[in-house]
């Protein structure tokens, strides 16, 4: 048998273990039940040539963007086949990325390709939420079927060179 202890310290020491024993044990079974009931999301267009071989799904894009221009100018056989779907529909070029996203969740029938940098922006978009523009509503494919690359130019003795460089290495190295 043991032996309760009597001094406070020990008491204290004893309660602050169980405590933190009951706390990692609640954590660990939410998680448990989180993991276990969450339903695995299909992606049913993981690449470039799954959205070509489902001539079913209409394809939206910024008009004007870089990807458009890049769609239109493509000699690749599948950027090429995308273009002429895109030609012949009258809703595939939006002004806005809210317009696209609105009109991915107005068609169930229609994928928006974007760039990433307005996917990492999509959960703090001015006026998202209440556009009906939930970041769970959509799936993105995890690989990337064109990288951009950007410049920022600075004056020679900027003092904005240096603190720029140093959240872009930061924000690089979140991703």
């Amino acid at each position: 048998m043991v032996e309760e202890p009597r001094m406070a310290s020990p008491r204290f020491i004893t309660a602050t273990w169980w405590l933190y024993v009951i706390i990692v044990a609640g954590v660990y079974n939410g998680n448990l039940i989180a993991f276990l009931t969450r339903p695995a999301m299909d992606v049913p267009i993981k690449s470039i040539r799954d959205l070509v071989e489902r001539p079913d799904v209409m394809v939206s894009t910024l008009e004007g963007s870089y990807l458009h221009d890049s769609l239109r100018k493509a000699q690749d056989r599948d950027f090429k086949a995308l273009w002429a779907r895109m030609e012949g529909d009258p809703n595939a070029l939006v002004d806005t990325y809210l317009e696209g996203l609105q009109r991915v969740l107005g068609d169930r029938k229609r994928a928006y390709l974007g760039d990433q940098s307005m996917y990492d922006a999509l959960p703090v978009l001015k006026d998202s939420r209440s556009l009906g523009v939930d970041q769970c509503r959509f799936a993105r494919p995890n690989k990337h079927f064109q990288v951009n690359y950007f410049a920022f130019p600075f004056q020679k003795g900027s003092p904005y060179t240096g603190r720029f460089s140093k959240q872009y290495v930061h924000d690089r190295s979140l991703n």
